[in-house]
């Protein structure tokens, strides 16, 4: 039997959520510090929806 690692659920977790629409990015450049950031402040906990397709 073939173990399943983190990576193997991440990556079907983010197949998932494409599969209902969403924009799967990559967590570095939507951090608040990051080029694309999704989060007015470095409290905020909530990416905007505005990605959604």
């Amino acid at each position: 039997m073939d173990k399943i690692t983190e990576s193997d659920i991440e990556q079907t977790a983010l197949a998932w959520f494409e599969n209902l629409g969403y924009k799967v990015k990559f967590g570095p450049d939507i951090a608040f510090e990051g080029h694309q950031s999704e989060r007015s402040t470095e409290r905020s906990s909530l990416a905007s929806y505005s990605e959604r397709i």
